[in-house]
Parts: C-alpha cells; sequence; structure tokens
C-alpha cells in the first residue's frame, strides 16, 4: 500500500527497512547462515560466502540509488546490508 501523496514509490520505514536498504537480502543471508550452521557443510558454507559478495554489491548499488534520488528524505542512519556495520 502506497502512502497517500505519493503514488509511485515511496521510502519503506517499517521492520527491518528502518534500519537497512534492502531487508529482504538481510533476511535471506540470515536464513542461510541457519541453514550453513546447521547443515555443517562446505557446500554451504561456500554457497554463505559467494552469497554475501552478491547480494552486498546488489544492496550497495541499490542503497546508493536511494540516496541519490531521496537526498533530504532518506535517513542517514540507514545502511545497505546489515545494520550498524554496512
Amino acid at each position: 500500500m502506497h502512502p497517500k501523496g505519493n503514488p509511485l514509490h515511496w521510502i519503506p520505514q517499517y521492520h527491518a527497512f528502518s534500519k537497512v536498504s534492502c531487508a529482504n537480502y538481510f533476511w535471506r543471508l540470515c536464513s542461510w547462515t541457519l541453514i550453513a550452521v546447521a547443515s555443517q557443510n562446505m557446500l554451504a558454507y561456500l554457497y554463505l560466502i559467494w552469497l554475501f559478495f552478491e547480494l552486498n554489491q546488489k544492496a550497495h548499488r541499490i542503497h546508493y540509488e536511494y540516496v541519490s534520488k531521496y537526498r533530504e528524505q532518506y535517513p542517514q542512519e540507514r545502511r545497505a546490508l546489515i545494520p550498524y556495520l554496512f
């Protein structure tokens, strides 16, 4: 649901989106971390490493697009992928 006044695009403000630009990538990374730890499988760890670098690149690209598009409105404390880190 879009807020009134901006029907095309809006900045997410709820749940994990208040801390990171790409909360869906953050939760995907968390779930695969749990899978890798639970399975104790080398391929799962390798996939987790690859996934981290892939999602990190995508998240930073999206984050910088948001920052450049919504300069004054975008929260300065919001990170790209991992809350409070980067």
